[in-house]
């Protein structure tokens, strides 16, 4: 990994039959070379040596597995710790001592031996260096719910200078955070071409250790958002803030199915949170089937499939992102009851 071979001098190396490049994975790789011809074909081959730190995720396979490490946050988890091996892929003038520094100790911890409290070095020789040693990454319990990705730097000194890296991955054992609408379970109906549109609103699970800004937007030109962000704070995190969706006039007959975007940032326990708010669209072209059939406001009921479907129109106006209301009331038609 990251050597080419330039065959013609026209590559990145800039000179025919040459190998260049900077090699990702320390070990030993052997290159074969094959020629043909009209009597058949011959081969032959030979090793590239990438000197430094050989790292394998998970130790006893048949290959060498780079990573990543994977780790969960609960500490009652098998999988709290988990240990990889270290060794040098030739051997070192002198003796040689590897240091292992976890980029967030917060996240994960690092310990290189079996002794009480946490070290960070291993020590290789003439003697040793080809011998797997040991090492021990335990996620750290914390009161986010994000997952952690966690790079491990592993620094060669001494009879050899070499740098490589594991990332251990942490998967976060508090629930993922959603924001709040006042709709749930949703979704919000909208009527084409209303004019008043129809409100909800949004607001925070837990209070944010900083300031969160919401970035509220539309996944389809059929509806609109009449808030573009939302800020909240410590002060405000509770209080229900209100956005007006509206759904544009179009000259089909067709229904829409569609979502509007909450996409948080700023406070850590809530950057990169996204909740979608599923909306559907009442088409005012469509022609369908009218169950409100002796037109007196009420929608006819003849199955337990329509029974229990009517939950997912209370307002009767024939519009339901719900796969049982479109099986039960097949094309229903536009406000046909209530």
């Amino acid at each position: 990994p990251g050597l080419q071979f330039d065959a013609d001098g026209t590559g990145a190396c800039g000179a025919a039959l040459t190998l260049c490049g900077a090699p990702a994975i320390a070990g030993t790789y052997t290159v074969v070379v094959s020629a043909a011809d009209v009597g058949g074909r011959t081969a032959l081959s030979f090793t590239v040596t990438v000197e430094g730190i050989l790292i394998d995720a998970i130790p006893g396979t048949a290959e060498v597995d780079p990573g990543p490490l994977a780790l969960d946050e609960l500490s009652s988890s098998a999988n709290n710790s988990g240990t990889y091996a270290v060794k040098l892929s030739a051997e070192p003038s002198a003796s040689t001592t590897v240091t292992i520094t976890s980029a967030d100790t917060g996240a994960v911890t690092v310990d290189t031996s079996t002794t009480s409290g946490l070290q960070d070095t291993l020590t290789f020789t003439a003697m040793n260096w080809d011998t797997p040693q040991t090492v021990t990454l335990a996620a750290v319990q914390d009161d986010d719910p994000v997952d952690e990705s966690v790079v491990i730097a592993h620094t060669a000194s001494g009879g050899l200078d070499s740098t490589a890296h594991l990332t251990a991955t942490v998967d976060d054992d508090e629930p993922q955070l959603k924001l709040l609408f006042d709709t749930d379970p949703g979704p919000l109906l909208l009527e084409e071409g209303a004019v008043p549109g129809r409100e909800y609103a949004v607001k925070l699970p837990q209070e944010p250790t900083a300031a969160v800004t919401v970035a509220v937007a539309s996944r389809s030109a059929a509806v609109t958002a009449d808030a573009s962000a939302l800020t909240f704070t410590a002060m405000n995190w509770n209080t229900w803030q209100t956005v007006t969706a509206r759904a544009a006039e179009d000259d089909d007959a067709v229904d829409e199915a569609t979502g509007i975007a909450h996409v948080a940032s700023g406070a850590a326990e809530f950057a990169g949170v996204t909740t979608i708010l599923r909306v559907g669209v009442g088409d005012d072209e469509r022609i369908g089937t009218d169950y409100d059939a002796d037109e007196d406001g009420l929608i006819e009921i003849d199955s337990l499939a329509k029974l229990d479907a009517v939950r997912w129109d209370l307002d009767g106006d024939g519009v339901s992102l719900d796969p049982g209301y479109e099986a039960a009331f097949p094309n229903a038609a536009a406000g046909m009851g209530c």
